[in-house]
């Protein structure tokens, strides 16, 4: 069986104010330490971007366009699923530095026991650290159409199976898989988790 990772790289970066796909841990940029999180585990990875021509460089991945801009992660799911070839899908943000493979691996293992894997911690739903089924193409392509743009919007049209934060606690003690960049004091806070850890 096929394992293929998205990665949605087509955010506007708002919060941020600037492409934080670019932002520096270490020597890489952020895609980079994302790639390389996902690289080793994976058949097949796809990076779903608005502006496609900026990821020429990357190297043993597929680059895909957004097939409905400005809808946010929505649009990004609906676009790598298109692209796939894999009945199941490893889906991450492009902006999560920390993902831990082992975190991953349990989300997979659970593949067949929903439309979407999910984690829910007590303070968060992390829709973009999520297995997904192609099969739920039809429900996202609906939900598009009609103007919806929140990934948890569709949730209650699909079999979601949340994954309880006690579950990736033995894997990620500190959760850090999940923590994204959104703002400058997300990276800030980045940088010093970042500086904790050997690479």
């Amino acid at each position: 069986m096929s394992k293929t990772a998205l990665i949605l790289a087509g955010g506007k970066s708002t919060r941020m104010g600037f492409d934080k796909t670019r932002l520096r841990f270490g020597d890489r940029r952020l895609i980079d330490v994302v790639i390389d999180h996902l690289r080793p585990n994976v058949d097949d990875l796809i990076v779903v971007s608005n502006h496609p021509e900026e990821w020429l460089d990357l190297v043993g991945v597929r680059i895909v366009t957004d097939a409905h801009p400005g809808q946010g992660p929505l649009g990004g799911i609906f676009s790598g699923l298109l692209a796939s070839t894999s009945r199941h899908n490893i889906v991450v943000g492009c902006d999560m530095p920390f993902l831990n493979p082992l975190v991953l691996d349990y989300l997979w293992s659970l593949r067949n026991w929903g439309d979407v894997i999910v984690p829910l911690t007590h303070s968060v739903l992390a829709p973009v650290c999520a297995v997904y089924d192609r099969g739920v193409l039809a429900v996202l392509a609906q939900a598009l159409h009609a103007g919806e743009r929140q990934v948890m919007g569709v949730y209650p049209k699909l079999n979601v199976h949340y994954v309880r934060e006690e579950e990736l606690r033995p894997y990620d003690p500190d959760l850090h898989s999940l923590h994204n960049i959104n703002t400058p004091a997300d990276y800030e806070e980045g940088l010093k988790i970042w500086a904790t850890r050997s690479h």
